[in-house]
């Protein structure tokens, strides 16, 4: 899985050159913006690069560096169109990327203007983009070539699909449930009554924040009243919520196992836990242990109707390619079986996400990311053997 790149640089600070005030400052709050995004503290990196954006707005290079900052954000995605539009009107394959005083823009502004694009459902833009970057593609970077062909098939099928819409309405759940912070990862009861999801607010447990600025993820609850209100999100429980990543992920039909989870602290990524509910509080967050979790990142999971099946995401080595889809059933002894690979019908060498089983057991639903964590698809696989695309 690529991650968004963002170029960064490499300085040489020449004391014999003297610069004045202006240039010295821009200088600085570029190469501030170009550690930070390094760090992958994209929030931070804005900062400053917005900072030397009041000073010369000109450059390609700075306009490129925002717009790929923007798409690393989580809820302003959407903005990173217009400052790429202004890089690639600067692209030159000439551009000196170790320079902060450089005014032209990568070839690489083409790529990421047209994710940008993407986000924005502006297809055709979107592909004249990727053709337009394609010309500054090295015959032999085989990688290259494979990501633009996949993303081109991407637009193409999104155009064909956005075409025919499906007639869904979506309706936002208010005030009540949602805030100007992340809200997300919801799992809802199978009476509707009940609304565990994920939050990053001041109140998260710890009140801590990330390095790109957020806070701490923690794990809220919400009942619906008999007039169909939601009361105020509250955190689900101490035993749940520690100091630091606790996440929601799904929950069984009857609303007694939740499966949740955590992060590992060690940027390699975390594991999938579960808490069970017994009538007053929840249990304190167990393992599903060795033969789930491992070393590696396990993302997301869900179980059956019984709780006797278990289908996890990881990105572990011996797949299909990027996160696959891995299966485990409970053995008499209430353990877990040795987790399998679900095989090539479900996974591709692309990113699957999101499982869900249906309560009728026979029916299974999946996400089809693409290389930046964007999904692509809704599946729906019935019997488990036939894949059927559920439209957007």
């Amino acid at each position: 899985m690529k991650n968004i790149f963002i170029v960064l640089f490499l300085f040489v600070l020449c004391s014999t050159n003297a610069q004045t005030k202006g240039d010295g400052s821009y200088r600085d709050l570029v190469q501030e913006g170009n550690f930070l995004s390094l760090e992958e503290n994209y929030n931070m990196a804005l900062q400053n690069y917005m900072d030397a954006y009041a000073m010369d707005s000109t450059s390609g290079l700075l306009n490129y560096n925002i717009g790929v900052c923007y798409l690393n954000t989580l809820n302003t995605k959407y903005k990173a169109e217009l400052y790429l539009e202004r890089a690639v009107k600067k692209v030159s394959n000439k551009c000196l990327i170790d320079d902060p005083m450089e005014k032209s823009a990568p070839p690489l502004a083409h790529y990421y203007y047209g994710q940008a694009l993407h986000l924005n459902y502006k297809f055709d833009e979107e592909m004249k983009e990727y053709e337009a970057f394609e010309k500054f593609i090295n015959v032999k970077d085989k990688e290259w070539k494979k990501t633009i062909s996949r993303d081109k098939d991407i637009c193409a099928f999104a155009k064909v699909q956005m075409s025919v819409p499906l007639n869904v309405q979506i309706t936002s759940l208010g005030d009540s449930i949602n805030s100007q912070y992340p809200d997300y990862s919801p799992a809802l009861s199978a009476d509707e009554r009940m609304l565990i999801f994920t939050t990053r607010r001041p109140s998260t447990t710890g009140g801590m924040k990330d390095d790109n600025g957020n806070y701490y993820e923690d794990v809220v609850v919400s009942y619906k009243d008999d007039k169909g209100e939601w009361s105020k999100p509250v955190s689900l429980s101490e035993s749940i919520n520690g100091n630091g990543m606790d996440a929601a992920i799904n929950i069984t039909p009857d609303g007694q196992t939740l499966i949740l989870y955590r992060d590992g602290g060690d940027g390699m990524g975390g594991n999938i836990y579960y808490s069970t509910f017994d009538g007053a509080d929840w249990s304190p967050i167990k393992d599903f242990g060795s033969d789930v979790n491992s070393k590696f990142q396990e993302s997301h999971a869900c179980l059956n109707a019984d709780a006797t099946v278990l289908i996890f995401v990881s990105n572990r080595p011996g797949g299909y390619g990027g996160r696959d889809l891995y299966r485990c059933v409970k053995l008499p002894t209430g353990t877990w079986s040795k987790a399998l690979n679900m095989g090539p019908v479900i996974n591709t060498e692309f990113d699957e996400d999101g499982a869900f089983i249906h309560p009728d057991g026979r029916t299974f639903f999946l996400l089809l990311m693409d290389i930046n964590l964007w999904v692509v698809s809704i599946l729906c696989l019935q019997h488990w053997m036939r894949i059927i695309n559920f439209r957007m």
